[in-house]
């Protein structure tokens, strides 16, 4: 089972990706967190939440936390609505967000297997422009496309740090994990003005960017009896861009150039209320200030905060459903009108189990948030997102089957007489 749902999801890896906003001609911002479908209806949080299989790829720490093999992906889709005081428009948003696989090597130690639809950005305008004459009318769109993905392999190591004593023996574990990341993606910046009279000339003028890195991530997580502290880094991205520059008239060689994706640091703190409820508060920072780059001029701060309901085991199915909320609050790394550019959200979550076997369920996310505004900014974004995604737990390798052997009995003569 869980090998049909890897195979499945590579082949949705394949599918187009994109994200929208009417920030998107800044740069990189739409951005997904590396946090499973179940960390997106809490609020984005889950970086140091060791109390179910978490499959955030944030925090390579994190693969400690099932006991068997475990594989979860999800789709993200919904609607964002644009404002830039004047007009009003709604576009639609899909993009794969992430597929995650852990294995189990031994009783402590841990491989991971991750994609992530990272960064994203897409916006399509058209504006009609009046000439002299019908003839001189003429239309111009403009596009804005681009992704940046990574495929990542981690490893991850638990140590218990109570020793021998069984009373203690979940109070006090260490995990900590390294990971090692491929970056890949392309840019598309386009224009193109199409006159209405057919014997002028068209104009199309488009920069397509392609770009691969590598870089590195570490993250830990550290269970005090009911608290949890966990974090992460990830190191500076160095993006190989090639990129061509296409004019109607002249096609330019292809060109070389660098750039860079920030390093993010991020860190949580997790209590457990009770047996079956959990909270978490999370920070992260990017330093898009540090990398140079000719849209960003400052760094990005995120703070999430989100509660969990963990069900124990129930023959009622409705009393089997985890259920989880929260919020988040992001600050762009840019200005406009002089004027922060901010991000805030509210998350819902809860999930449908489909297999006692496997441990199956499917996870289901609701966001409803805001960037930017008219009054403060000169535009604004609303957006409503939907996640959907599945979650599958087996053994790795079949165990083999065993069938029932006769004990074989004692020979008369080596019987022992009863006294």
């Amino acid at each position: 089972m869980i090998k049909k749902i890897i195979i499945i999801s590579i082949l949705l890896v394949q599918s187009a990706l994109f994200g929208n906003s009417i920030f998107s001609r800044y740069g990189w911002v739409e951005q997904d967190f590396g946090m499973d479908i179940y960390s997106q209806g809490m609020g984005e949080t889950g970086i140091a939440d060791i109390h179910r299989d978490n499959l955030c790829i944030s925090n390579s720490a994190l693969l400690t936390t099932p006991n068997k093999s475990v594989f979860s992906t999800s789709l993200k889709f919904g609607y964002d609505n644009y404002d830039d005081g004047k007009y009003k428009y709604r576009d639609k948003e899909a993009h794969f967000s992430y597929a995650s696989l852990i294995i189990p090597v031994s009783k402590n130690n841990f491989l991971g297997l991750r994609f992530s639809s990272k960064f994203h950005n897409y916006l399509k305008n058209c504006k009609y422009f009046k000439g002299d004459s019908e003839y001189k009318n003429y239309k111009e769109t403009n596009l804005f496309d681009g992704t940046v993905s990574n495929i990542g392999f981690a490893y991850a190591h638990k140590h218990n740090l109570s020793g021998n004593k069984q009373d203690l023996e979940d109070k006090y574990v260490i995990s900590i994990g390294l990971g090692f990341n491929y970056y890949f993606g392309q840019n598309v910046q386009e224009r193109e003005i199409d006159f209405a009279d057919y014997s002028f000339i068209d104009y199309r003028e488009n920069i397509i960017s392609k770009f691969n890195g590598i870089n590195f991530s570490c993250g830990f997580t550290a269970k005090i009896s009911r608290l949890t502290i966990g974090g992460f880094f990830d190191s500076k991205t160095e993006l190989n861009n090639n990129y061509k520059h296409n004019f109607i008239f002249t096609n330019y060689e292809e060109q070389w150039a660098n750039e860079k994706l920030p390093v993010q640091i991020g860190v949580g703190i997790n209590f457990c209320l009770a047996d079956n409820i959990n909270i978490e508060s999370d920070y992260r920072i990017s330093m898009w200030k540090d990398i140079d780059s000719k849209f960003f001029d400052r760094n990005s701060h995120f703070v999430s905060f989100g509660g969990s309901y963990l069900p124990a085991q129930s023959n009622k199915f409705i009393k089997n459903i985890p259920l989880r909320c929260g919020f988040y609050y992001k600050q762009l790394p840019f200005k406009l009108e002089d004027n922060s550019v901010d991000e805030i959200a509210v998350s819902c979550g809860f999930d449908i189990p489909i297999k006692a076997r496997l441990l199956g369920k499917l996870s289901i996310a609701f966001q409803y948030g805001m960037r930017g505004t008219v009054i403060h900014n000169g535009y604004g974004d609303r957006f409503v997102k939907f996640s959907i995604g599945v979650f599958a737990g087996d053994y790795w390798k079949k165990r083999r089957a065993r069938t029932e052997r006769e004990i074989p009995k004692i020979e008369p003569k080596y019987e022992v007489e009863e006294f």
